[in-house]
């Protein structure tokens, strides 16, 4: 199933991109970063992140009519890999760290346009590396933040990077689980990627070292009411054998 869905996707690419490439101009992004839930992990493996390393993470797209969809990223042949979804599809083949392109492909059938792109690493032990030097997070090399967009004409991209991630209980701020990408026109009004458009970027990431090894980390309040908690149950226990 993982070979057929790239299958898919490589012969998606094949048709738009001598179709849709013609009319893509560069796209500068707006790029920010949203800390939202703190995860922890205790080593990162490889920052040579593969696409077919990143197997398991979360890709949902949202549509201008108000649905979306998520889909799971899918192996392929190694390097590759793809989330492919109905009549649009993500897809890397390479290395992040050293190739140079996503891309996200959309088909003739698409009715109503992207106008969002969350990529979710989480499940699949993947984490965004976004500062390109000096090396930040130990382990984590160089990384690189959402940049060298391409895309069709008249499209305004903003990128978000959300739930930084700790090593070992430090955040160095640099490493995030999710990428938010949204569409809108140039002028900023409601628009997104429409049917046979071809999308490409640039985003570093590694990996865990250990699998499912990115976990939330308490938030205080909630530590506050754990020691509490632990407190109330160590009286309870002098208590009783008092």
């Amino acid at each position: 199933m993982k070979l057929n869905k790239l299958a898919i996707t490589t012969a998606l690419a094949a048709t738009l991109i001598a179709s849709s490439s013609a009319f893509a101009v560069p796209i500068t992004p707006t790029v920010s970063f949203a800390p939202g839930t703190s995860l922890n992990t205790t080593a990162i493996s490889t920052f040579t992140t593969n696409g077919a390393q990143m197997a398991g993470t979360s890709v949902t797209a949202y549509f201008s009519g108000g649905s979306s969809e998520t889909v799971s990223w899918a192996a392929g042949i190694v390097p590759a890999g793809a989330a492919t979804g109905t009549n649009w599809s993500l897809s890397f083949a390479g290395t992040t760290t050293f190739s140079p392109f996503w891309e996200l492909l959309t088909t003739g059938n698409l009715t109503t346009a992207i106008t969002r792109l969350v990529i979710d690493g989480q499940p699949g032990d993947t984490i965004f590396d976004t500062i390109l030097d000096p090396e930040t997070t130990p382990g984590s090399a160089r990384g690189t933040a959402f940049s060298a967009v391409d895309g069709p004409t008249g499209l305004s991209v903003a990128a978000t990077y959300r739930n930084q991630v700790a090593l070992n209980g430090t955040v160095y701020g640099d490493l995030f689980t999710v990428l938010d990408i949204g569409f809108s026109t140039a002028t900023g009004a409601a628009g997104g990627l429409g049917a046979d458009s071809r999308l490409i970027f640039t985003a570093d990431t590694d990996n865990t070292a250990i699998q499912g090894d990115l976990n939330p980390i308490p938030e205080p309040a909630s530590l506050a009411l754990m020691g509490l908690g632990l407190a109330g149950l160590g009286f309870a226990r002098r208590r009783k054998t008092a």
